[in-house]
C-alpha cells in the first residue's frame, strides 16, 4: 500500500513540475501531464484524492484551456492532492 501511495505522489510531482515549468499550450506537454495525472489516479487508493485526480484529469482532457495560463492554480490543486495522499485516516 505504501508503495502505491509513493507512486501516486511521485506521478503528481511529475505533473506539478510540468505545470510549473513547461508550456501547457504545447500538445505534447499537455498529453504528458494528462498521462501523469491519470497514472496518479490509478495508483491512488484514497477515494477523496482519487476523485480529485479524476476530476482534474477530465478537465485536462475535455477543457484543457481551463489551465492554460492558470498553471499555478493547477500546480496548487495537484500539490493539495499529493499532500492528502497517505494522510487520510
Amino acid at each position: 500500500m505504501q508503495t502505491r501511495q509513493q507512486r501516486c505522489r511521485m506521478l503528481i510531482g511529475f505533473a506539478v513540475d510540468k505545470a510549473e515549468s513547461e508550456d501547457l499550450s504545447d500538445p505534447d506537454t499537455m498529453e504528458a501531464l494528462i498521462s501523469n495525472v491519470y497514472a496518479a489516479y490509478y495508483y491512488c487508493d484514497e477515494p477523496a484524492a482519487a476523485e480529485q485526480l479524476h476530476d482534474l484529469w477530465n478537465t485536462l482532457i475535455f477543457e484543457p484551456e481551463t489551465y492554460t495560463g492558470g498553471e499555478e492554480v493547477l500546480a496548487e490543486a495537484l500539490q493539495g492532492v499529493a499532500h492528502s495522499v497517505g494522510t487520510a485516516p
